[in-house]
This record gives C-alpha cells, sequence and structure tokens, in this order.
C-alpha cells in the first residue's frame, strides 16, 4: 500500500511539472500599449471570451496595477503602473495648472498595420474592444491643438499579440495556455492527504 500511495504522489507531482501540448488560446484577443513618461514603452496582448468588453475592462485585464475614478463623465485613469496621481490626490493632480500632465487614452484605427493612433472621443468605461483591437495609453503633457505629440508609437496589432503571448484577467499564461502555479499547488494540496494516508496505513501495519 505505501508503494501504491508513492506512486500516487510521483504521478500528480509530475502532472504538476509536465507542460500540457496544447495551448487554451482565448477566442478573441486586444492589444494594449502603455507609454510612461521616461519614454518607456510596455504591451500586452489580452484574451478575452465575449464578443466585445470595454477599454476599462481591457486595462484591467491586462493585469496593470491602477487608480481610477468614477464620475459622471466615465471612468478616468489616475494611476497606471505606478506613475500618475496616487490615493490622497485628485485624480488629475498634475493637471491643475500648466503643464497638464495626465494618462491620455489612444485607439489605433484606419490603418492596415494599425498604426494610425486616434486620440479616444469617449472614455474607456464607453468604449468597445473586439478581436483585433489596439488600444494605448500615455502619460504626457496634454497641448491644445497637439495631441499628436502625446500618441504611442507606432504599433501594429500583430507587433503586441504575437504567438501565445497574451494574459488574462491579469494572469500571466504565457506558453501552454495555463498558470503553472496553479498546477503546483493543486499537486501541493493532493499530495499532502495522500501522504497522510500512507502513514496511517504504515502505522497499522507496524503497531
Amino acid at each position: 500500500m505505501t508503494r501504491r500511495v508513492a506512486a500516487c504522489i510521483l504521478a500528480v507531482t509530475l502532472l504538476a511539472l509536465t507542460p500540457r501540448s496544447t495551448s487554451a488560446q482565448p477566442p478573441y484577443q486586444a492589444g494594449l500599449v502603455v507609454v510612461h513618461g521616461d519614454g518607456s514603452v510596455i504591451s500586452r496582448c489580452v484574451g478575452f471570451d465575449e464578443d466585445s468588453i470595454s477599454g476599462e475592462e481591457l486595462l484591467g485585464r491586462a493585469g496593470f496595477d491602477r487608480r481610477m475614478d468614477i464620475t459622471a463623465m466615465g471612468a478616468s485613469v489616475c494611476s497606471l503602473d505606478g506613475e500618475g496621481c496616487a490615493a490622497g490626490n485628485a485624480c488629475f493632480c498634475q493637471c491643475l495648472s500648466s503643464p497638464c500632465i495626465y494618462w491620455s487614452y489612444w485607439r489605433a484605427q484606419g490603418a492596415p498595420d494599425g498604426s494610425r493612433w486616434v486620440y479616444a472621443p469617449v472614455g474607456a468605461g464607453q468604449s468597445t474592444v473586439v478581436d483585433g483591437s489596439l488600444e494605448g495609453w500615455v502619460w504626457g503633457e496634454g497641448i491644445v491643438g497637439r495631441t499628436a505629440d502625446l500618441q504611442p508609437p507606432s504599433l501594429a496589432f500583430g507587433d503586441v499579440c504575437t504567438g501565445d503571448n497574451w494574459v488574462t484577467g491579469g494572469t500571466d499564461i504565457g506558453t501552454g495556455g495555463y498558470d503553472r502555479r496553479v498546477w503546483l499547488w493543486a499537486a501541493l494540496i493532493a499530495v499532502v492527504p495522500l501522504s497522510v494516508g500512507g502513514w496511517l496505513v504504515w502505522r497499522r501495519r507496524n503497531v
């Protein structure tokens, strides 16, 4: 019996550590580009099962730390990925005078390569994101008549969503379409009762 228990433990452990051969890729994907004030660019591909989601949901599912302010005008991004106006400050704390620095919202439209950025006419809570959409957020100075100076770099949807580099629900999935940590925890949870059971069997036989 002890050998059987040990064999079960080994089998569960191997299952947890062995990658699956297929990728559970979601049916729909959208790209997200975040540009910080120092010019650094972070891009993520977000997978989702719905026919469409909002820009706010896309931002949340990408897994970025963020602070948002919900008003009658919709959702505003105050802080994103550690940059902006943190809790305890006005949402547009760096836009109370000139220069006005804030997180601007962009959507790629109209160009075959997805690089033609358009300043979003509505807030992220009211926008519609579908399969193949590409959106961007930029921390910088907004200048009347010169919004083009703020826009994200020229990127195509294919530059952001390449292969299986997608995330969903804020969890990095990556190659194989699953989070290896989930399987590891499942293995540990299974090992404990099996180990206890094996010990009890051994104890009964040797007492």
